[in-house]
């Protein structure tokens, strides 16, 4: 089974249980023409015993089957819910086991887009609609096996009455998908429009650009408005179309029935039992186009999941022209400090190493050791842009790791040298990641409390010191040589202080490695970048 595949009989005693409450409930709903035509037969034959013995049935029978309902309807709705958490649970489980490089690929509010909204849609539209149409199909059933039994000849009339209205759906299944399909795609379309315009929000609103922002917006919005009216026409034209043969199967029933109690082949009882169940023939009809309308939609949402999930299993590293000049074998025991000026390229580096990207700027024989066939226990990272969980001190220091106790959390604590500040706050204070409630370098040593709490081997800090003072660098890059074997320490400010603590220099300059060696031999190297410094 696929990620985005719906397991129905994901727990089969109760999905059995659901299936016989729906059957039961079908029948039960279905029985009131049999007690209408119990009661009108009593009663026309005066046979009061048999009227106070119904009338005592029916003050039971209309509590159990309220009973029935209430439960089979729960049972259904938490059926629906856990079907969902099941398919949204796969999905995330995905996303922890593909390559960083697939993830990275695709925008994180793809992601957010397929695990909420999308997810509820394939609920409402797909788990739902199935659920619903499966007690439709047997209450028609339960209706039209009934109406034989009570009548033959009717019974047939019944059935060749609701044949016009079983076949509006089939017909009108290719212009309901057409409509259904250009507002879901409509709808996309806003959708992306609205995230990508808020995401530029304070671009456009600074070069005041407001206006053609505006009718930029207020065209896209009448496109979904035109899809989404053409798709109310197209689903009420039909619901009147169907409205019009139900009450052609209702007052069919009544005409027939008539001209066969004229000829005494019927009695009124049974006429009036056929008109109770005519309703229960007519609504499953009358609802499938609408069923099959929310359906397909479901369809179209599962189609959209399922092409962003369809990871491919191949994450090898993609050649390009650029990387027979930028070879580099990374030693896990050693402490390397990767240099050069603003966009040199060493992120991209340090992200084709962990596999975060795949853009093949560079031939690595990545980390040795097999190191990276491990990384959530191996491989310590920091990058410019690493989150802060909306929650507490220790859930971001621990990642919401139960074993971690909250002695471990202060010993990071204080390696980070932020113990003092976790101390004043205690660790249930919650965090979040807008930097509303710590500063740029306080988040720094949050995350570097994260780095040591989970005792990396090998280390990758991408400008971990940003927004600290002087005299708290000297400390963490002092700490990092003592805890760690190896790791590369990535900076485009030098402070001549780091280079006593590492063994190597990577130096990198517009997406090329230009030399690797001890400091001493890479002096000129640094001296240059000092002075681009100085003179900036």
């Amino acid at each position: 089974m696929t990620q985005w595949q719906i397991d129905w009989t994901l727990n089969k005693k109760k999905f059995s249980i659901l299936v016989l409450l729906t059957i039961t409930l079908a029948i039960l709903m279905t029985a009131d023409a049999l007690l209408l035509q119990a009661i009108i037969s009593a009663v026309q034959n005066a046979q009061w015993k048999n009227f106070w013995i119904l009338t005592c049935v029916i003050i039971i029978y209309l509590p159990a089957r309220t009973i029935v309902y209430y439960v089979r309807q729960a049972r259904a709705e938490e059926y629906s819910n856990l079907l969902t958490r099941s398919l949204r649970e796969r999905l995330f489980a995905t996303l922890s086991d593909i390559s960083l490089s697939q993830f990275s690929a695709q925008n994180p509010d793809s992601y957010l887009t397929n695990l909420t909204v999308h997810i509820d849609s394939i609920k409402s539209n797909i788990i739902d609609v199935v659920l619903r149409g499966f007690y439709l199909c047997c209450l028609l059933i339960s209706a039209v096996t009934i109406s034989l039994f009570i009548n033959p000849i009717l019974g047939i009339v019944a059935i060749v009455l609701s044949v016009p209205l079983a076949l509006s759906p089939i017909i009108s299944k290719k212009i309901v998908e057409c409509a259904r399909a250009k507002l879901v795609h409509s709808t996309n379309r806003l959708s992306v429009s609205i995230a990508d315009l808020l995401h530029g929000l304070v671009d456009w609103r600074s070069y005041h650009a407001q206006a053609s922002i505006n009718r930029q917006f207020s065209s896209l919005n009448d496109d979904w408005l035109q899809a989404a009216n053409h798709d109310a026409r197209v689903q009420k034209s039909i619901e009147s179309i169907n409205n019009m043969l139900s009450h052609t199967l209702y007052f069919g029933i009544w005409i027939v029935g008539g001209i066969l109690i004229f000829h005494s082949q019927i009695s009124l009882a049974q006429i009036v039992a056929f008109a109770s169940l005519s309703w229960s023939i007519s609504e499953p009809l009358f609802y499938a186009s609408g069923l099959f309308a929310l359906y397909h939609a479901g369809q179209e949402t599962i189609r959209q999941v399922s092409s962003l999930f369809a990871f491919s299993d191949d994450t090898q590293h993609s050649t390009t022209s650029e990387s027979s000049s930028s070879h580099i074998v990374i030693d896990p025991h050693t402490k390397y400090l990767m240099i050069g000026k603003s966009g040199a390229g060493k992120s991209t580096l340090a992200k084709e190493l962990l596999g975060i990207s795949n853009r093949g700027k560079y031939d690595i024989t990545t980390l040795s050791d097999g190191l990276l066939t491990n990384q959530a226990t191996h491989i310590g990272y920091i990058s410019q842009s690493s989150h802060i969980f909306h929650a507490s001190i220790r859930d971001n220091i621990t990642l919401f790791d139960d074993s971690l106790s909250d002695a471990d959390v202060l010993r990071a604590c204080e390696k980070a040298h932020i113990l003092e500040w976790v101390n004043a706050r205690g660790i249930d204070y919650e965090l979040d990641n807008d930097l509303t409630k710590l500063s740029g370098g306080e988040k720094q040593r949050i995350l570097l409390a994260r780095f040591f709490i989970h005792n990396p081997q090998f280390g990758i800090l991408d400008e971990i010191t940003a927004g600290l003072d002087i005299a708290t660098v000297t400390q963490v890059e002092r700490t990092l040589s003592q805890e760690l074997e190896g790791y590369i320490y990535i900076s485009h400010r030098l402070d001549s202080g780091i280079l006593h603590f590492v063994d190597q220099v990577i130096v990198v300059d517009n997406l090329r490695i230009v030399a690797i060696d001890t400091p001493e031999k890479v002096r000129p190297y640094i001296s240059e970048l000092n002075e681009q410094q100085i003179s900036a």
